[in-house]
């Protein structure tokens, strides 16, 4: 097995922890803000404070990434979901918000520094390595809920439930720590050191990368509110908790057709047209969702589940798909900082109508209202890139 497939190989498993201990808690959210005496605004804030993170630290990352390397970094991602991990297993406000606070920053540096990994390592071959990457998060984002739901269906509390993770993180760490001597062993190689990347202040400088931030961002938005009130209406429409986890599971799993579709909606002739259509049919869920009926809301949530799993390989297709290679650190570090800032109001936004009309469709018609600039902005987009020619066809 060479070192390239030991990276990829690292690599997607580092990923597979990039989603799973935030995807985890809002099947149990409710009885975590019992147990925690948080009210439905303060729920919210659950979610959106890993969101905070991916914002606010994805900036950190290049200089990161610039002093240490790229493998270094990530190993320091993972430890850090570590420690954040095992913080939570204390059932307390302080250590519950502080093990959240590492995980974000955890998840935050992950999130910059695996595509630039990709990036370095697989420059001929990054739409098949984004591709892999799109569906672990999908993965990753599903099974977090599913591994809580059997947690707590088993009798576990839901402290335990979600710490169920540390132990994937700790085998994360352990394969990735293996990578990262491999590949120190071979610097006097360096056969997958490309040029030095470019600077955040060039690439802020281009309008296109700004709407590829907040296409990252909106779409990020709606899937975070989403992800963390559906629990809550399908528990409205008679669901337990524990089948509420499930239907979430479901949710996420209907991403993975998607994750290979980004193609259709970014780069293919008719992408324009096709990222009309998808939206169309996006915004139609959700309108299921704030009719409120027990049939329409399985039907919403079936189809927002299926649309959000192409929006996600849509967004990291148009980071990665930088004609100067050496872009795509920079603009993957703006585009989610700046674009997960943004997704971070849509949870607490949510939270915070509901506790005021003890309703969802207010945040829901929020989201919903966010669809159309938001269908403008990747149409933008998709008209302006184009395929690269060092790229395997997925």
């Amino acid at each position: 097995m060479t070192t390239a497939r030991w990276v990829l190989a690292g690599m997607l498993l580092a990923a597979f922890m990039l989603r799973a201990p935030i995807t985890a808690v809002p099947p149990v959210l409710k009885a975590l803000a019992d147990d925690l005496a948080l009210g439905a605004t303060a729920a919210g804030f659950v979610s959106t404070l890993p969101l905070l993170c991916f914002g606010v630290f994805a900036f950190v990352t290049p200089f990161l990434s610039a002093k240490l390397g790229v493998e270094p970094t990530l190993w320091i991602a993972i430890m850090l979901l570590i420690l954040g991990i095992g913080v939570r297993l204390i059932v307390d406000v302080g250590p519950f918000f502080i093990g959240t606070l590492l995980i974000g920053l955890g998840v935050a540096i992950g999130n910059v520094i695996v595509p630039a990994l990709a990036r370095t390592w697989f420059a001929a071959r990054l739409a098949f390595v984004m591709g892999l990457y799109s569906v672990t998060l999908q993965m990753s984002g599903a099974l977090g809920p599913l591994a809580t739901s059997i947690g707590v269906g088993a009798g576990f509390g839901w402290s335990a439930s979600i710490g169920f993770w540390l132990l994937p993180a700790i085998i994360a760490l352990g394969v990735w720590s293996i990578v990262s001597l491999m590949v120190r062993r071979e610097t006097h190689n360096q056969p997958h050191k490309g040029g030095q990347p470019t600077g955040l202040r060039h690439v802020a400088a281009t309008p296109l990368a700004w709407i590829i931030t907040f296409v990252m961002g909106v779409q990020s938005m709606l899937f975070y509110s989403l992800l963390t009130w559906l629990p809550t209406q399908f528990r409205g429409i008679g669901a337990t908790e524990t089948q509420a986890g499930l239907m979430l599971t479901v949710f996420t799993l209907l991403g993975f057709p998607g994750s290979f579709m980004a193609k259709l909606v970014t780069t293919n002739p008719r992408a324009p047209r096709n990222l009309v259509i998808l939206f169309s049919i996006y915004v139609t869920g959700i309108v299921l969702l704030w009719i409120g009926t027990p049939a329409t809301v399985l039907a919403g949530a079936a189809i927002a589940g299926l649309c959000q799993g192409i929006c996600l390989a849509m967004a990291l297709t148009f980071i990665a798909h930088q004609r100067n290679p050496a872009d795509v650190p920079a603009t993957s570090a703006l585009a989610q900082g700046a674009g997960y800032l943004i997704a971070a109001a849509g949870p607490v936004l949510v939270g915070y109508l509901y506790e005021r009309t003890d309703s969802l469709r207010p945040g829901e018609s929020v989201l919903i209202a966010l669809s159309i600039p938001l269908t403008v902005g990747a149409v933008y987009v998709a008209r302006s890139i184009r395929p690269r020619h060092d790229e395997v066809e997925v």
